[in-house]
């Protein structure tokens, strides 16, 4: 295992204390207030009453304050976007007092309190292992996003994306590290890794969903939250019933396979959305 890729490291939560609930709209914040006050000094005193006087609300104050406190987490952060997915909800943060990569998402109103994405251990699939043969300088650039999510009754899957880079974090990119953080009820379950993709892997996805790649599809359904099994272009079960799973939830039929409106859906359809967003309630009519 590369040293300088410490997947495992990776798993443990980064979370606050369960007091940080029931959060939501009322704790945003706008961008042009938190810029406003002066960071050279650091988050000390003068700093807050500057927040406090520039009009910021009480909930944006307060989580901050609860971000500050965080042994974690990088600092104050300011919750700039808030999306209702429910138990678990994702937020976008701004961490105004790091250098690089100051804006990551959260899971918000889990169990344990806010929860940075995790990536999980070291993928073990075929394709991932090739990649790093041939690459055996690659770590991640730590700049983990969420960039899809399903709900299935009780349960809540979040996709994690990380940018894989050529051996340190300005070098070259190279693809992407993904995994699954799957919660039950708002309490996080496992962290899967679902593995690595080279840039060119996602950069023409949608010619490849045109061109009937199977690999694509597989891989367009790993970034929706759904469970096609590893991304490798083979056919399976686990394919054809995420592909179905697909279809029911954007009311399509689910006998007619790729059709061209499932074509267009899964292009163009939203990997962040509420199930009620992907599923309207008049499926059956």
């Amino acid at each position: 295992m590369n040293p300088r890729f410490p997947f495992a490291a990776l798993v443990a939560l980064s979370a606050l204390p369960a007091a940080a609930q029931d959060l939501g709209p009322a704790n945003v914040a706008q961008i042009e207030t938190v810029m406003a006050c002066p960071r050279d000094r650091g988050p000390d005193a003068a700093y807050w009453a500057c927040l406090d006087a520039s009009g910021m609300s009480p909930g944006a104050l307060t989580f901050a304050r609860q971000l500050a406190a965080s042994d974690t987490l990088p600092g104050p952060g300011f919750l700039l976007g808030f999306t209702e997915l429910g138990p678990v909800d994702l937020g976008d943060v701004v961490f105004p007092f790091l250098a690089n990569t100051n804006d990551q998402s959260l899971l918000l109103n889990g169990a344990g309190g806010p929860v940075q994405p995790q990536l999980g251990p070291r993928p073990e699939d075929p394709q991932s292992r090739a990649l790093m043969r041939e690459y055996p300088d690659a770590m991640p650039a730590f700049r983990m996003t969420v960039v899809g999510h399903r709900r299935t009754g009780a349960v809540q899957r979040f996709v994690v994306s990380d940018q894989i880079t050529d051996g340190c974090r300005a070098c070259a990119l190279l693809g992407q590290a993904l995994s699954a953080m799957v919660f039950r009820d708002g309490v996080l379950e496992r962290v899967e890794p679902l593995g690595w993709l080279a840039d060119d892997a996602t950069e023409g996805l949608a010619e490849g969903l045109k061109a009937g790649s199977l690999r694509a599809l597989q891989i367009a359904l790993t970034l929706r939250g759904y469970e096609p099994g590893r991304m490798d272009g083979r056919p399976g079960d686990a394919t054809d019933a995420a592909l179905r799973a697909f279809l029911s939830d954007q009311c399509l039929p689910v006998d007619e396979g790729l059709s061209e409106a499932a074509l267009t859906r899964l292009t163009e359809a939203p990997m962040i959305a509420s199930p009620d967003a992907l599923t309207p309630p008049d499926c059956a009519e």
